[in-house]
C-alpha cells in the first residue's frame, strides 16, 4: 500500500510541475499532492525564472509574488462519517537568488466534514504569504481523531505562486516564430477527416513529437493539413501582435510574395511589405507564446508578421518592429492550396480578447442550401457539427441538433466537412426518405438516427464524452431522435402543417394525437369579426383565421388582415390536461353558424352539378349537427288542363373531411331531394341534417355536391 501511494504522488508532482509558458504579466505556478497524505511527504513549487540560467534575473522586474498553501477535502469521494483532520507543515522558501539558506515557517491547517444535512463544515483551509519564488513544503505530521495518523485518500495539499512581473523590452528584438504545419488524414474507422497533432494549450508549449507535422520550409502546399501552428520565445513583452493575410495572383506584389515563399527573394525591404498587409489583414493581440491558424482560403499564399508590445506608465503602448521571418531564416510565407475545392463552403470567424476565436464553416449543396455547419473555438478546442435535411422540394424538413465531435486519440480538431456524420440504422446518410417514414399516414413518421454516429450518439448512453466529466452523465438521451421535424401543407404554398421537437416523445406520428405544434388555416365568419371589431371591420372575405395547437394541446387563434398583419389573437378550446383554465372562461354554449350560402355554389355544366366547399376550424371536439335546406324546384308547363309539371329530382352529397382527408360525418350519402314522380304541389324547402363528430382541433373541409 505504501509503494502504491508513493507512486501516485510522484505522478501528480511530475504532471503538475509543467508551469505555463512565461509571458509578461501575471504568471501562476502550482503543484499539489493528493491521496493518503502521510508524514514526510514533500511538495515543491518554483518560479520558472528563479535561478534559471536561461533567464537573466536582473532583466526581470518583479512587481509582486503571492504565495498560498491550501489543504482541502476532495469532495468526489464518498464520506459517510463526520471527521476532522489537521496537517502540520514545515515551509521553506527563498525570496532572492542570492539568499544563502531558505527561510522557515511552521504552519497548521485544519479541515472538517459533517454529513448532517444543513451542517456547516470547513472543506478547505489555507495560509498565504508574499515574496517567495521557491517554496518547499514538508508534512511534519497529519492527524485525525477519527482516522489517526493513517488518513484515507480524501485530501489534497496544494502550493501556488502567482508572480506579477515585467521584462526588459527591446523594440528591435526579432520574434522569429517556429512554424509547424499540422497535417490531416482520413480516419478509416469513421470515414471522417481528422488531423494528427499533439497536446495544445493556450499557455503551455505544444508537444510536436506526436504531430504528423512538418517544419515549414516555405515551399510546397501546406494546407494538405489544415492548421498552422506558430510558437515563439518570450522576449520580455507584455503581449504580441500577430497579423496574417492571404494573397493570390491578383495581388500587386504577387511576384515578390512568390519569391519569398521559395526563398529566392534575397534581402527584402520590409517597409515595402507593409502594403501587402494594409487594409487586408487579420490581427490578434496575444499574451502567450503560441497560436494556431486555420488554413481556410482560396488564395495561393498566406503571409504572417509579428511584433512585440510593451506598456509604459499610463498605459501607453510601445510597439516593437514587425518581424517577417521564421526561426529558420525563411520568410513567414507559405504556399496554400484551395481549401476543400470540391465543396461549396463559406467561412466566418469572430474574435475576442487575447486571441480567442470562434470559426464557422458552412457547407452548401449544388442548389446552395446549407447542409452542414462546423464550428470550432480555440477555448474548448472541440468541433461542433450541425446538419439540416431537405425534402424532395428543397424545403428544410428537419434540423438535427448540433453535437461536439470527439476526435480519435492523439488527433486535433480542425475545420472540415464530416462525411456521413448522421446516419440511419442501415448505415446510410440520414435523408428525407428517413423523415417521411413508411408512408400511409397523415403525418410524417421519421425513423430514428443511428446512435453509433453523430448527434444521436452524443445524445445517448453511448456518448463518447461521458467519461470526460461527471456532469456529462446528465446529457439527456434523445432515444435516437435528436431532431426537429417540419411538415408542410400539401398545397404548394409552403405553409407549415406541423413542427415537432427533439426527443422521441415530440416526433410526429409517434402518438395520436402527436405532441407536435400543428398549424391550421381557414377563413373567419362575419359574425366573429363583427363581435370583435364592430361593423367597421369590413367584409370577412378580406381576412384569414389561423389556428395553432401546441404540443400540450393548447389552442390559439389569430386573425390576419389582407396585408398579412395580425389584428387579434386569443386562446380557445378546453384547458389541456394538467393545466388550469383561465378565470375568464365562460360556459360552453350552443351556437348556430352559417357556413355556406347560395352565393358560394358554382355550376358545372359538363357534369350537371352544383357544388360548394368551405373550411371550419373546430377548436373544441365533440358532436355537431350540419343542417341544410334546399329549395325544391318544379317546372310548370303553361296552359291546358290538367296541370302538367316536372319535378327536379337530384342527389345531395355532403362530405365532411378532416385535415387528413378522412370522413368525420355519420350520414349515408347521397340524400335524395325532390320527388321521383311528378307532383305539382311538392314545393318549398327541403330540410335535413348530417351528424358530425369533430375530432380535437381539426380543420374540417365541408364539401356539398348537388
Amino acid at each position: 500500500m505504501k509503494r502504491y501511494l508513493l507512486f501516485i504522488i510522484t505522478i501528480l508532482c511530475c504532471t503538475t510541475l509543467l508551469a505555463p509558458s512565461a509571458f509578461a504579466g501575471v504568471e501562476p505556478y502550482e503543484n499539489f499532492i493528493k491521496g493518503a497524505i502521510k508524514r514526510n511527504d514533500t511538495l515543491l513549487v518554483k518560479d520558472e525564472k528563479f535561478k534559471n540560467l536561461k533567464y537573466d534575473w536582473n532583466d526581470i522586474t518583479n512587481i509582486s509574488a503571492k504565495n498560498t498553501i491550501a489543504f482541502r477535502i476532495l469532495d468526489q469521494h464518498y464520506m459517510g462519517n463526520d471527521f476532522t483532520c489537521t496537517v502540520y507543515l514545515k515551509v521553506e522558501y527563498l525570496t532572492d537568488p542570492l539568499q544563502p539558506a531558505p527561510l522557515t515557517k511552521d504552519i497548521e491547517l485544519k479541515v472538517n466534514y459533517s454529513h448532517i444535512k444543513g451542517a456547516k463544515y470547513k472543506i478547505v483551509d489555507s495560509y498565504s504569504f508574499t515574496g517567495a519564488y521557491w517554496v518547499r513544503i514538508t508534512v511534519d505530521n497529519i492527524y485525525s481523531p477519527q482516522f489517526g495518523n493513517k488518513v484515507p485518500p480524501f485530501f489534497q495539499l496544494t502550493g501556488s505562486i502567482v508572480v506579477n512581473r515585467q521584462y526588459k523590452f527591446d523594440t528591435e528584438a526579432r520574434i522569429r516564430p517556429n512554424a509547424i504545419i499540422i497535417k490531416g488524414k482520413t480516419s478509416a474507422a469513421t470515414g471522417h477527416t481528422a488531423a494528427l497533432s499533439g497536446t495544445s494549450s493556450k499557455f503551455t508549449s505544444f508537444n510536436t513529437n506526436s504531430l504528423n507535422a512538418v517544419s515549414s520550409s516555405g515551399s510546397g502546399l501546406v494546407n494538405g493539413g489544415a492548421q498552422l501552428l506558430l510558437t515563439w520565445p518570450n522576449l520580455g513583452a507584455d503581449e504580441y501582435d500577430l497579423e496574417w493575410t492571404t494573397a493570390g495572383q491578383g495581388n500587386d506584389e504577387y511576384t515578390l510574395i512568390k519569391q519569398m515563399a521559395g526563398d529566392t527573394a534575397g534581402a527584402v525591404n520590409t517597409a515595402g511589405l507593409d502594403g501587402i498587409f494594409l487594409h487586408n489583414a487579420s490581427r490578434v493581440t496575444l499574451p502567450g507564446q503560441s497560436y494556431l491558424l486555420s488554413l481556410v482560403s482560396t488564395d495561393t499564399y498566406i503571409l504572417v508578421r509579428m511584433r512585440a508590445v510593451h506598456y509604459l506608465a499610463g498605459g501607453i503602448r510601445q510597439l516593437g518592429d514587425w518581424d517577417y521571418q521564421q526561426d529558420n531564416g525563411l520568410y513567414d510565407v507559405w504556399h496554400l492550396g484551395w481549401y476543400q475545392q470540391n465543396l461549396n463552403w463559406q467561412y466566418s470567424a469572430a474574435f475576442a480578447e487575447e486571441g480567442k476565436k470562434k470559426e464557422v464553416v458552412s457547407y452548401f449543396d449544388g442548389s446552395l442550401r446549407g447542409r452542414q455547419t462546423v464550428t470550432l473555438n480555440n477555448t474548448d478546442n472541440v468541433a461542433v457539427v450541425q446538419e439540416n435535411v431537405f425534402d424532395e422540394f428543397g424545403r428544410p424538413t428537419a434540423s438535427i441538433l448540433p453535437a461536439p465531435h470527439k476526435e480519435a486519440a492523439g488527433a486535433s480538431p480542425y475545420l472540415h466537412y464530416f462525411t456521413d456524420y448522421n446516419q440511419d440504422n442501415s448505415g446510410a446518410t440520414y435523408n428525407s426518405d428517413d423523415i417521411a417514414g413508411p408512408g400511409g399516414t397523415c403525418e410524417l413518421n421519421p425513423a430514428p438516427l443511428n446512435t453509433s454516429f453523430g448527434a444521436s450518439q452524443y445524445y445517448s448512453s453511448s456518448n463518447p464524452f461521458k467519461a470526460d466529466n461527471l456532469y456529462n452523465y446528465y446529457i439527456p438521451d434523445a432515444e435516437g431522435y435528436p431532431i426537429s421535424v417540419t411538415q408542410y401543407t400539401a398545397d404548394n404554398t409552403g405553409r407549415l402543417k406541423l413542427q415537432g421537437g427533439v426527443g422521441k416523445t415530440f416526433q410526429p406520428g409517434y402518438t395520436s394525437p402527436s405532441k407536435t405544434t400543428k398549424y391550421f388555416y381557414g377563413k373567419p365568419e362575419q359574425w366573429e369579426l363583427d363581435q370583435l371589431f364592430g361593423n367597421d371591420v369590413g367584409f370577412a372575405e378580406h381576412y384569414l383565421k389561423n389556428m395553432v395547437v401546441d404540443a400540450n394541446g393548447q389552442v390559439s387563434i389569430s386573425y390576419v388582415n389582407a396585408s398579412g398583419k395580425t389584428i387579434a389573437t386569443a386562446l380557445t378550446g378546453i384547458a389541456p390536461p394538467g393545466m388550469d383554465s383561465l378565470a375568464s372562461i365562460v360556459p360552453a354554449t350552443v351556437q348556430k353558424i352559417a357556413l355556406l350560402d347560395s352565393s358560394k355554389f358554382s355550376y358545372n355544366s359538363s357534369d350537371l352539378t352544383i357544388s360548394a366547399t368551405t373550411t371550419y376550424l373546430a377548436s373544441v371536439p365533440g358532436k355537431a349537427t350540419l343542417a341544410f335546406n334546399i329549395q325544391k324546384l318544379i317546372d310548370h308547363y303553361p296552359g291546358g288542363s290538367p296541370a302538367i309539371c316536372s319535378n327536379c329530382y337530384y342527389d345531395l352529397t355532403v362530405k365532411v373531411l378532416n385535415d387528413c382527408n378522412l370522413p368525420v360525418d355519420t350520414r349515408t350519402m347521397p340524400i335524395q331531394i325532390g320527388d321521383a314522380t311528378a307532383n305539382c304541389n311538392d314545393s318549398g324547402l327541403a330540410t335535413d341534417s348530417v351528424g358530425v363528430t369533430f375530432p380535437f382541433c381539426c380543420p374540417c373541409v365541408i364539401k356539398v355536391l348537388v
